[in-house]
């Protein structure tokens, strides 16, 4: 089974779809995804970039996933954890960013990943409330 998960600027919120069911848009919930691909589609970033059409072009897949509720200080702990980094991707901020890339490492292009967790929470001060963390392998 696939799954995939991107922000939704629209609803300001995560959309998740699972294999064949319907696209769900979730708040206040956690998504970990495993054995991931980080996806940019180049000629729909172009198309934003050049344009400035919105639509979704960037994509997490993976082979499976758990959802789950989250509070505040859940949706937080990524953030402040060095087991997780954060990644994103912005045309608008990086328009010569065709790629996800990691947030606190330069911008460091980021294709895969073992786990990818993404968080959404109307804490969040970005417009889709949803922030995406790379597992990188350390505890504490």
């Amino acid at each position: 089974m696939t799954v995939k998960a991107w922000g939704n600027l629209n609803k300001g919120c995560l959309s998740f779809k699972s294999g064949s069911d319907p696209v769900q848009h979730l708040i206040a919930s956690a998504v970990t995804l495993f054995d991931c691909e980080l996806r940019v589609q180049p000629a729909g970033h172009n198309r934003i970039v050049e344009r400035g059409q919105r639509e979704v072009v960037a994509r997490i897949h993976g082979a499976s996933a758990t959802v789950r509720p989250v509070s505040e200080d859940e949706a937080w702990q990524c953030e402040r954890s060095s087991a997780w980094a954060r990644v994103s991707y912005n045309p608008k901020e990086r328009p010569s960013q065709d790629y996800f890339g990691m947030v606190d490492h330069n911008h460091d292009r980021v294709t895969t990943a073992r786990q990818v967790r993404v968080i959404t929470h109307p804490s969040f001060p970005d417009k889709t409330r949803t922030r995406a963390y790379v597992w990188v392998g350390t505890t504490s």
